[in-house]
């Protein structure tokens, strides 16, 4: 079986993408959530796809450029291949990411997210959600997300984290 994983980030607005846009994008999304809306209109939409194609540099958009590098990472540790894909401001979105995977015939695809806490809107009820609309759109291919995480596994990782920089040989100052 041809296996593939697509690494969910959070996703951050360039600096350089002008500012009214943003909290034009940022407006309408709030006001389609109040109305419980969940697609998108043509305006939020246009402006979506506009900011997650904008081009981006890693001074321009640090939080792509590190969770471009932790895919490439994590590719080379599992020997297959990782897809960096974004909840919000940045492209590809998670359905892109997950649709260029089944042409290019995976058949396994696990998503794991970067949101590692239980009670974010994002982790633990959107992409669920999608995660539901993609088994629907790709019934011959398995989609499983690794989520909720293992808290135990989280602990041991912020405990080394910790730990590397109580020594010293991992903290960067602020």
């Amino acid at each position: 079986m041809k296996n593939a994983v697509v690494l969910v980030g959070h996703g951050g607005s360039p600096s350089d993408f002008p500012k009214d846009k943003l909290a034009r994008l940022k407006r309408l999304e709030s006001e389609r959530a109040a109305r419980g809306q969940p697609e998108m209109g043509a305006e939020e939409k246009a402006i979506d796809d506009e900011i997650r194609s904008w081009p981006r540099t890693s001074k321009t958009d640090p939080y792509q450029a590190g969770l471009s590098s932790l895919a490439l990472k994590l590719e080379k540790a599992l020997g297959q291949k990782v897809a960096a894909a974004y909840n919000e401001f940045c492209g590809p979105d998670v359905e892109t990411a997950v649709a260029a995977l089944v042409r290019e015939g995976f058949e396994r695809i696990v998503l794991a997210t970067t949101m590692y806490t239980r009670g974010g809107i994002h982790s633990e009820n959107e992409i669920p959600a999608l995660v539901r609309k993609l088994r629907e759109r790709h019934p011959s291919v398995e989609l499983v997300y690794a989520w909720p995480m293992e808290e135990s596994l989280i602990v041991e990782f912020l405990a080394k984290v910790v730990a590397s920089a109580s020594t010293g040989s991992g903290a960067r100052s602020a």
